[in-house]
C-alpha cells in the first residue's frame, strides 16, 4: 500500500467509523480475532473475524462504502474496523 492508498483509508474510516467503533476494531485485531485473512482482488480482501459468532467479513478498500459484514450491524462495524 503506498502513501496516497494509505491516506485514502485512513479518510474512509474516519468518515465511515466513530471513534468507539475504531477502539473496539482496535482491540479485537490486537486479541487475534481477525482470522483467514484473503486477498480477493488487488484492492479488496475478505476476512473471518470472531467475535460472537464468526463473521465474514468483506472489504473494498477502491469503494468502501460496498465494504459489508455478516453481523446484525451489517457494515461499518468494529469487524471491519478490526480487520
Amino acid at each position: 500500500m503506498d502513501e496516497t492508498q494509505w491516506n485514502l483509508l485512513v479518510q474512509d474510516t474516519a468518515e465511515h467509523f466513530d471513534d468507539v467503533t475504531i477502539k473496539r476494531g482496535f482491540q479485537y485485531f490486537k486479541q487475534g480475532r481477525v482470522r483467514s485473512l484473503e486477498w480477493a482482488e488487488p484492492r479488496s480482501f475478505e476476512a473471518v473475524v470472531i467475535g460472537t459468532r464468526r463473521y465474514q467479513v468483506h472489504v473494498d478498500l477502491d469503494f468502501f462504502p460496498v465494504s459489508a459484514c455478516s453481523c446484525p450491524v451489517g457494515g461499518y462495524c468494529k469487524h471491519i474496523a478490526a480487520s
